[in-house]
């Protein structure tokens, strides 16, 4: 049993016990440590410095000579050491916080530190960094020396006797669950007692397989000293931690646990559970450890936990000013948001700052930040993600100071969309004291007498949404050292001698624009560079300003303008030197404007239309570069005449401009499905002016908005947008495919007698064929946007060669809808080869393109009524071309050099060839037809066809019948005919059927062929002849055939 017990017990009276065992005001509350966040978690390992349990020998100890060691391990191959931290604790009243580790003498900084006196038998503990040597070493043998420890009867015959030393180690590992892992540090002892620890700065995600760790270093338990009831307990969220060799009622029993079962680590408990639902729940942001010892005396140094935990970003917040804060004067507050992960805010960042009533808010804002004030609270939004390690843009505040105060405290808090473990750096503050300038700016006279903000009295000039090139009247206030305003005279009017200066902030030279002062005929010199105090030249010379009797404002208003955009300061001193400002002061800019145009090569220069519906005028081409000039203005010097800010864009962080191409107030078309960029940028401005090369890569009208980049100019805010539509846009040029030769048709491969080109196949005149259209934009890329309203009427011609030159060359020639189409052209349903702009086929597929039949009729095609030439034309080559109604074709765009997509095909004029037959009456006549093309010298057959169910034998006619084939002056029709109407097909240019029997005593000849106005129109028959049975009237029997 520990002596401490029994001493306790030997005690006259409870309340005696009680208070002998009350903590002592050295005990230092368990806090929070450190935080992490990440896929992160921790090893341990512990070192007794006693050498014997109590029950062997409670006295012996290791010496502050000798060295030992303890073997750290679990440290995964490939994770980052986050952190290592060496405590160490001992028994005595002299303290000893100055160790070796490693060879190395390392003494506790002082905030780690601790003793703790609990019933007059004192304790010590100590902690210090040691991530350096961890990282270096990682798994391996540490050693440890230089502990003095007091083993004297005091503590030793009461079992009292302390001393150890443990390494705990945070890595990071990609494999880990994402936890929140936080070290409580402190020293508290613990006997007849608990320690409740209320544990927050977590927030735990919904829970599938993810486990948390609950660990503690604790120190003096004892392992003889067990009950399940009076015992020792440790338990997290009202679950008790245990295990088997840690059981419920001895958990601090000289046994740990956190590098495996370490029997031996005599007066160190430092053990490790792991947690899962239902002992953390999702949605808990918060838990509580409760150490209790009924009995035994323990020593609480650390406890480490690492739960699931939702994503984390570390948000942090800094403050500063630009100038010590004066009466009258305006100062810029620069706030600055850093993320520090470990995961990405993906926003929105929100910082506040409840400004101090001694100052007002001018305005506030920031690239990307949106503020608002209500009262003395402003609230600033930053609405886009932040990558871990980034920083948000500036933020800055600027204000106007209206009192005097010997603490000007500004406090600025942020705070963001996931969850925050470390909130001690989301707050910052500034504090100073308020300067007084004998000399401020004030908008009207003021009171003598009477303290600024009181009833009546003047108002500063605060400088708000001052545009550049706006007149501003200021009187000049005199003021005491109190910050009253004050008359210099109360009989007689003072005539005051001032000059007046200007500096440039930013940016921090000035431009060739000259600010005027104090009146528009009076030129202040150029100013001071960077924020600089005028001196010398860049003062100007001296004026009289006359404050009258008993007042303390000059009797008549100045006039400031500056033609020009920064941040300024205004500055005035009187002959004996005392001087005055204005604060930094935002010339804003007056208001954007934008035009749009092209130049062609040779210089001819195109106004954007600005069309705003899909019949307005066409401006470019999809794709084809184009120019955006950008001017940032002043207001006008002169009435009507645009007057520039020459020093926009010298910023030091330069301003800019961007474009929103369809912004949420701008046009919207259904038709245009795409939505691509707007492609290009600005150049830097120069002079006030911006021009970039841009295009547009779809058809269709965007509406550009120009704003402010960030929309804010200096921290003072945006301007209005400059916005304008651009378009129409329209494509570059088209494509056109056709189907692949193929010996199915209607395309087939091309014979060796016929001249194609090496891309192009045979048709047939007449014979429909597939056609593809695409809109493509200048890099040859297909446009989705080249339909419906924005689509025009496409005409359809085949032309006959490929050079830019028209007849034969050139665009199509304007079409009307269902027109008859000319002989050698084009043909669409038999007509005019158009696709109407509306009420017809359409762009509408989601591949962009346009897919309809067209045929090609030649004009001499072969007929049975024709002359011995019909039919006799030569093939021709032609090139499918389309061209709409505004004039985009296949055949031009804007780079001359393209490669021409335009569908290839050789036209040539065909027929089927019938034969002359011969036979009995009584049985069918097989004939085998051929299909023939004319090559330019003579009919061939075309062995390349084999086209599927063309011939149609129901179409057969019959016609000059002779002998008993003739009935009444006409063919006997019943006994004529195919002996099978079903469609036949063309296998290798030829083609075959059957002439059926006339039957017994129809004896005769007929000549057939098929209907030229029912069968295919491309494929026109000759007459063939049919004799049916065998006459003999002279020796020779003569065949006629038909050619």
């Amino acid at each position: 049993m520990n002596s401490l017990l029994r001493l306790c017990r030997f005690l006259l009276a409870a309340a005696m016990c009680v208070a002998l065992v009350a903590p002592a005001q050295a005990d230092t509350t368990i806090s929070l440590f450190k935080s992490f966040a990440g896929n992160v978690n921790f090893v341990g390992a512990e070192r007794t410095l006693r050498k014997a349990s109590n029950t062997t020998d409670p006295c012996s100890v290791y010496s502050a000579s000798d060295t030992t060691d303890l073997t750290l391990s679990g440290i995964p191959t490939t994770a980052k050491i986050l952190s290592a931290q060496l405590y160490w604790a001992a028994s005595g009243t002299t303290t000893d916080y100055a160790v070796v580790f490693e060879g190395k003498a390392v003494t506790a900084p002082t905030a780690r530190q601790y003793k703790s006196a609990t019933v007059g038998y004192d304790f010590f503990s100590a902690a210090y960094d040691i991530t350096a040597e961890v990282t270096a070493k990682r798994n391996a043998k540490y050693t440890f020396s230089g502990l003095t420890i007091n083993n004297s009867s005091k503590w030793c015959d009461v079992q009292a006797v302390l001393g150890g030393w443990a390494i705990m180690v945070v890595y990071s590992l990609p494999s880990e669950t994402f936890r929140v892992l936080n070290i409580y540090e402190g020293f508290q002892y613990i006997q007849y007692s608990s320690v409740s620890l209320s544990l927050s700065n977590f927030k735990i995600p919904p829970l599938t397989t993810q486990t948390g760790r609950v660990a503690h270093i604790t120190w003096e338990g004892d392992a003889t000293l067990s009950s399940t009831s009076s015992g020792e307990f440790l338990t997290f969220n009202g679950y008790s931690m245990s295990n088997s060799v840690n059981p419920p009622g001895n958990q601090f029993n000289s046994v740990s646990t956190i590098a495996g079962t370490d029997s031996a680590s005599y007066g160190i408990d430092y053990d490790a559970y792991t947690v899962s639902s239902p002992v953390i729940q999702a949605g808990q942001t918060s838990a509580t450890t409760v150490y209790r010892s009924d009995q035994d005396l323990v020593l609480l140094s650390a406890e480490i936990i690492a739960v699931p935990n939702t994503p984390v970003t570390d948000l942090g917040i800094t403050i500063s000013r630009d100038q010590a804060p004066t009466l009258g004067q305006t100062m810029v507050y620069t706030v600055n948001v850093t993320n520090y992960g470990p995961a990405a805010e993906p926003g929105t960042v929100q910082v506040v700052d409840n400004l101090p009533s001694q100052v007002s808010l001018v305005y506030a804002g920031g690239d990307g930040w949106s503020c608002t004030q209500s009262g003395q609270k402003v609230t600033c939004n930053y609405n886009a993600p932040l990558d871990v390690g980034a920083s948000a843009p500036p933020l800055q505040l600027t204000v106007m100071v209206n009192a005097v105060t010997n603490s000007l405290s500004n406090t600025v808090t942020v705070s963001g969309s996931e969850f925050d473990n470390q909130m001690a750096n989301n707050t910052a503050t500034d504090t100073a004291s308020v300067d007084v300038a004998p000399y401020v700016f004030t908008q009207s006279k003021c009171t003598k007498g009477v303290a600024f903000g009181s009833t009546g009295q003047c108002l500063f000039i605060d400088w708000k949404s001052v545009v550049a090139g706006d007149d501003i009247p200021v009187y000049v206030t005199l003021v005491n050292a109190s910050g009253v305003p004050t008359a210099p005279s109360a009989t007689l009017p003072t005539t005051v001698s001032m000059r007046f200066g200007m500096s440039c902030q930013n940016p921090v030279k000035g431009s060739s624009e000259f600010a005027s002062f104090p009146d528009r005929s009076s030129l202040l010199p150029k100013c001071a560079e960077s924020s600089a105090t005028p001196s010398g030249a860049q003062w100007s010379s001296y004026r009289a300003l006359v404050v009258a009797a008993n007042q303390a404002s000059i009797s008549t208003p100045l006039t400031f303008n500056y033609f020009d955009v920064g941040r300024i300061k205004l500055f005035m001193q009187d002959s004996t030197g005392k001087t005055g400002a204005s604060g930094p002061v935002v010339m804003r800019p007056y208001m954007l404007e934008m035009e749009v145009f092209k130049t062609a090569a040779d210089g001819t220069r195109t106004d954007n239309p600005g069309a705003s519906a899909a019949t307005g005028a066409m401006f470019a081409a999809a794709g084809e570069p184009f120019t955006i000039r950008v001017g940032v203005r002043t207001r006008d010097k002169t009435p009507g005449t645009k007057y520039f800010a020459q020093n926009f864009g010298n910023e030091t962080s330069p301003r800019s401009v961007n474009f929103d191409p369809n912004p949420s107030d701008g046009l919207n078309f259904a038709d245009m499905v795409a939505q691509p960029d707007l492609e290009g940028s600005l150049n830097p401005f120069s002079l006030g002016r911006s021009s970039g090369t841009f295009n547009y890569p779809e058809v269709g009208i965007i509406t550009v908005k120009a704003t402010l980049a960030g929309n804010d100019y200096l921290g003072s805010g945006g301007i209005s947008p400059a916005t304008t539509n651009i378009g129409r846009f329209v494509p570059d040029h088209f494509n056109t495919k056709l189907e692949a030769p193929d010996s199915l048709g209607p395309i087939l491969p091309c014979p060796s007698d016929v001249p194609c080109s090496a891309s192009s196949g045979m048709v047939y005149s007449g014979l429909p064929f597939a056609t593809t259209v695409t809109a493509h934009d200048v890099d040859g890329n297909l446009l989705k946007n080249y339909r419906g309203a924005f689509s025009k009427a496409l005409y359809m011609c085949g032309a006959g060669n490929q050079t830019l030159a028209p007849p034969s060359g050139g665009v199509c020639p304007a079409l009307v809808f269902g027109a008859s189409a000319p002989d050698n052209s084009l043909r669409r349903d038999k007509k005019a080869a158009m696709v109407k702009d509306s009420g017809d086929i359409d762009f509408d597929n989601d591949d962009g393109t346009l897919s309809l039949s067209v045929d090609y009729k030649l004009a001499n095609p072969y007929s049975i009524a024709g002359t011995a030439n019909a039919g006799r034309q030569a093939p021709v080559l032609v090139y499918v071309r389309a061209t709409d109604a505004d004039g985009v074709n296949s055949l031009y765009g804007y780079n001359a050099a393209r490669e021409l997509v335009e569908g290839q095909v050789v036209l040539v004029n065909a027929r089927l060839q019938l034969p002359n037959l011969f036979g009995s009456e009584l049985q069918y006549q097989p004939v085998n037809a051929r299909v023939q093309y004319w090559n330019g010298t003579r009919w061939a057959t075309s062995a390349g066809d084999s086209m599927a169910d063309v011939v149609n034998p129901a179409l057969l006619r019959f016609t000059n019948c002779k002998k008993n084939l003739l009935s009444g002056g006409a063919c006997k029709a019943a006994v004529l005919g195919a002996t099978s109407n079903a469609l036949r097909s063309i296998s290798s240019g030829q083609t075959r059927f059957l002439l059926k029997a006339p039957g017994d005593g129809n004896s005769g000849t007929t000549d057939y062929y098929f209907d030229p106005l029912l069968a295919p129109e491309w494929l026109p028959s000759t007459v063939g002849r049919a004799t049916f049975g065998i006459y003999r009237n002279t020796p020779v029997t003569y065949i006629r055939e038909l050619y």
